[in-house]
C-alpha cells in the first residue's frame, strides 16, 4: 500500500548521522506504491542514475 509521508520522511533519522550520504525522493503516480516500486520505471531510472 502506500507509505504514508510523515513514516517515509522519518527515515532520515536513522540513517542522516550514519550513512555516508543520504537523499529522500517523493514519487506520485499509480505505481508509486510500496509494493509496486521494484515495477515502476521513474523509480528504476532515478535509482540507477544514483548508483551509475
Amino acid at each position: 500500500g502506500v507509505v504514508p509521508l510523515t513514516s517515509a520522511l522519518s527515515s532520515s533519522k536513522i540513517y542522516k548521522n550514519q550513512a555516508k550520504s543520504y537523499d529522500e525522493k517523493i514519487f506520485y503516480g499509480i505505481n508509486a506504491r510500496h509494493g509496486k516500486l521494484i515495477e515502476n520505471d521513474q523509480i528504476i531510472d532515478y535509482i540507477s542514475n544514483k548508483i551509475y
